[in-house]
């Protein structure tokens, strides 16, 4: 997969056997698709201008698309030619059309545009309402899977096998992506800009102070592998952040049954703070197999971030040992919970220095 900056409008082509798409980076525009007709003859079934020529030449004049709407010209519910009833709308077809299809659907066929002559037909899918691109997304290798949704990045859930070979989720989550959307516990999600909480929804930095959208309280709350990319653009003020930033997270199947999660993010313009976190709720025993009490867990952390009555941290360290924190030695989960009234909401100081790139 590779990612390609504005700053060089060029042409890239992709090819399978004799279909090919070249794109342009700039707007991300499709510029020509060469397809083979019912005889094998290629033809670019693109409108749009030529490339290869200085100053750029239009290769067509004007351009449009059937509609409907039943009884009128713009009926096209049953197959009909495109100047059938085209001298009878001055400006010619320039309307939107509200495709049929319950609400719930994700995904609606929005037409099929056929030509006769050379038998190629064109069937396009669209999404519906305002869910606009939410999508499910799958990335597999072998007997392991995982599901996302572009809907904040979410993992939705991860197939394994355990060491019998039997399949189970242990990602917790919902059903179905319109929970997600629903969702305010951030589960499966990429959180940001700031994971975890922000004491009084504002801080101060280079001398600026700002003031942030308080959603907890008066605090702010986080605000050639198979692989799938997602990228958001934060705008400068989104929640009361300043400047604006581009983050992508990478997804990949790598190895033998392993998840590579890579986050970034990019200040474009301004300094800000940023704390990425990915935000699933796992269960190594399957996500119906009960609580995860019984797991155990070992943390390479020898410090925590204390916290007071509101979870906001304190911004001093604390060694864990001596306290249920301590869980550089493998414990179960559930060993030492009851000592903590709310059961486990700290952050971890891990072990191996600021130099330490991957820990």
């Amino acid at each position: 997969m590779k990612f390609i900056s504005l700053d060089m409008p060029g042409i890239y082509e992709i090819k399978k056997g004799n279909i090919s798409m070249k794109l342009t980076n700039w707007g991300a525009s499709i510029v020509s698709i060469l397809l083979p007709d019912k005889n094998g003859k290629l033809d670019d079934i693109v409108l749009g201008y030529d490339p290869m020529k200085a100053p750029m030449v239009k290769k067509y004049t004007n351009s449009h698309w059937p509609n409907c709407n039943s009884e009128t010209p713009h009926d096209f519910l049953k197959p009909h030619t495109i100047v059938d009833n085209f001298n009878k709308l001055p400006e010619g077809y320039d309307i939107n059309y509200v495709l049929d299809k319950s609400e719930g659907d994700f995904v609606k066929w929005a037409a099929t545009v056929l030509d006769k002559k050379s038998e190629r037909k064109m069937e396009p899918w669209t999404n519906a309402r305002a869910t606009k691109g939410v999508g499910l997304y799958e990335i597999k290798k072998g007997n392991f899977s995982v599901k996302l949704t572009n809907w904040g990045a979410t993992i939705i859930s991860v197939i394994l096998p355990d060491k019998n070979g039997k399949l189970a989720d242990v990602a917790l989550g919902y059903d179905s992506v319109k929970d997600y959307m629903n969702d305010t516990s951030y589960i499966g999600a990429i959180v940001g800009r700031f994971a975890n909480r922000i004491g009084g929804a504002q801080f101060t930095l280079n001398g600026t102070h700002y003031t942030l959208v308080a959603n907890e309280g008066k605090n702010m709350l986080h605000g050639d592998a198979p692989t799938i990319v997602f990228a958001y653009h934060s705008f400068d003020g989104e929640e009361g952040f300043p400047g604006d930033l581009y983050v992508t997270v990478d997804y990949t199947l790598i190895g033998d049954k392993k998840l590579k999660v890579t986050m970034k993010a990019k200040a474009l313009n301004k300094a800000t703070p940023v704390n990425l976190a990915q935000h699933t709720y796992w269960n190594l025993g399957g996500h119906n197999s009960g609580n995860i009490l019984s797991e155990e867990i070992q943390i390479f952390g020898s410090y925590f971030t204390p916290v007071d009555s509101k979870l906001i941290p304190t911004g001093k360290f604390a060694f864990v040992k001596g306290t249920p924190y301590d869980f550089l030695k493998p414990h179960k989960v559930g060993s030492r919970i009851s000592k903590l009234p709310t059961g486990y909401d700290i952050n971890y100081v891990l072990d191996g220095g600021a130099g330490s790139k991957l820990r």
